[in-house]
């Protein structure tokens, strides 16, 4: 299966320079980082990565009312 990233370009600078110096393709790279990454990542499920999500996020609140939200639900 093939997919589209988009790469940060600093990210992107290093993983070519990595390849070039390894002789390795980028996209054996980036599949070796995230199997790495996937491996030691903590299992949980998609309520708690959602939940983990939105606690991260920077919210504008006014009066206990999240304004993102408001926005999104379309309140005045």
């Amino acid at each position: 299966m093939n997919a589209i990233l988009k790469i940060r370009p600093d990210l992107m600078v290093e993983i070519d320079q990595l390849a070039v110096k390894t002789h390795r393709s980028e996209s054996d790279i980036i599949n070796e980082a995230l199997e790495s990454y996937l491996a030691h990542a903590p299992k949980q499920t998609v309520s708690e990565a959602i939940a983990k999500i939105k606690s991260t996020r920077h919210k504008s609140t006014l009066e206990g009312v999240d304004l993102r939200e408001a926005i999104a639900e379309g309140r005045d």
